[in-house]
């Protein structure tokens, strides 16, 4: 009887870890989790972008890269999945200087109004 009573206890911890998983898939992110620096299995720091998208610095081959990249958070570890960029930071600054002078902007409200 006790041990029926410890393993129903450890399926019960199971499930709910599951449970917390599954909610926490299904939340999007806040907007101040999405600038907290998170840490990936390989060590690596990462952003939250939305529910399944991550801006991650990496490095391959020697140089550091930001890989903006879509996530299964189904898997366990999470996954990359094919769909995304890596950009080295030279590439990186002119995307934010589009950005940030307004160019970005101006292009999308055009594409917007046809």
């Amino acid at each position: 009887l006790q041990q029926e009573n410890r393993d129903l206890k450890g399926q019960r911890s199971q499930l709910l870890e599951k449970l917390n998983k599954v909610q926490t898939l299904r939340s999007p992110p806040d907007v101040a989790s999405q600038h907290q620096v998170f840490t990936n299995e390989k060590g690596n720091h990462y952003f939250k972008l939305s529910f399944k998208r991550r801006a991650t610095i990496n490095k391959f081959q020697g140089a550091t890269l930001l890989d903006l990249r879509v996530y299964n958070p189904a898997s366990n570890p999470t996954f990359p999945s094919k769909q995304g960029i890596a950009l080295p930071p030279d590439q990186f600054e002119v995307l934010i200087d589009i950005c940030k002078n307004g160019q970005l902007q101006k292009e999308i409200d055009r594409i917007g109004q046809h």
